[in-house]
């Protein structure tokens, strides 16, 4: 009983990155949201290219961090 969250999150990446690496980010990203937060039962990551129109916008600067590490 008791309330669950669903976070759904747009992660922008380095356009130079592969498709594996992206894919790392994003379960990263997911692993660490599942852990940190316990109220969250599931999650949507969205991993778009750092040039796409509007990304400046959604930087979070402690989030950079998360995304750049391989192991957290």
């Amino acid at each position: 009983m008791g309330h669950r969250l669903h976070a759904e999150i747009n992660v922008s990446v380095s356009s130079s990155l592969s498709v594996e690496e992206r894919h790392e980010i994003a379960n990263t990203t997911r692993e660490k949201l599942l852990k940190d937060l316990p109220h969250i039962s599931g999650t949507t990551i969205h991993v778009d290219p750092s040039t796409a129109p509007g990304e400046c916008f959604h930087f979070v600067p402690v989030l950079r961090k998360v995304a750049t590490n391989k192991r957290i």
